[in-house]
């Protein structure tokens, strides 16, 4: 595989990865939107510690995808 082949394959690579981030954030903030208007029928407790769930879930999604990119960059770069 030539390097330009590589170089077109990490490319495409990272703009899946952005793509998918997109859509973590997507599902993010419509959750974030759901959790607002329960706010009148929950305690601001409740809010706080559903948004943190959902925080917390978000950046462990986005962790795993960028963990992702960069093997499939270093397994790329090995080709």
């Amino acid at each position: 595989m030539t390097k330009e082949t590589r170089d077109e394959l990490v490319k495409a690579a990272k703009k899946q990865a952005e793509s998918a981030r997109q859509h973590v954030r997507r599902v993010r903030q419509d959750g974030m939107n759901e959790i607002k208007k329960l706010k009148d029928s929950i305690s601001e407790d409740d809010v706080k510690v559903e948004q943190d769930k959902i925080q917390k879930l978000t950046d462990d999604h986005i962790a795993e995808i960028t963990r992702l990119l960069a093997s499939k960059e270093r397994a790329l770069a090995v080709i």
